[in-house]
């Protein structure tokens, strides 16, 4: 989802600031969605009990920066209708009694929750993916 981390795993040996970063080291980055692509921003990297600031992008292996993820905004349109079509649907109780008034409230409540879950655009990546970081 927007803005959650992300782990990955280096394949190759790394030199940064004159420190070699071994592979299978994890490097963590926060991911952001961006039309059809998900981008991952690296800001540091953890080796022998220090944090080593960088500033690495992910590039997906066809050059472009940030990870293809065809159809999202596709997906990211159907997920705000359907959140447009939940909140837009009122249920008017006319009766003044106070179970009826609860009841609406509860519904109402409920609504702006599911709402909002159905708004969460989710992107799944798939173990060993490869991408470049740069």
């Amino acid at each position: 989802m927007q803005g959650q981390t992300v782990k990955l795993r280096l394949l190759a040996d790394v030199q940064l600031e004159g420190r070699v970063i071994p592979h299978n080291t994890v490097v963590y980055g926060v991911c952001q969605l961006s039309g059809q692509r998900l981008t991952i921003q690296v800001a540091s990297i953890q080796h022998e009990n220090s944090l080593v600031p960088v500033r690495l992008s992910a590039y997906d292996l066809d050059g472009g920066e940030g990870l293809n993820i065809p159809g999202s905004v596709e997906r990211d349109a159907a997920k705000q209708g359907l959140a447009a079509g939940a909140t837009s649907a009122d249920l008017l109780t006319l009766s003044p009694s106070l179970g009826a008034q609860a009841a609406g409230i509860a519904l109402q409540t409920g609504k702006a929750l599911s709402s909002q879950k159905i708004r969460l655009v989710k992107i799944n990546l798939k173990a060993n993916y490869k991408l470049l970081l740069h």
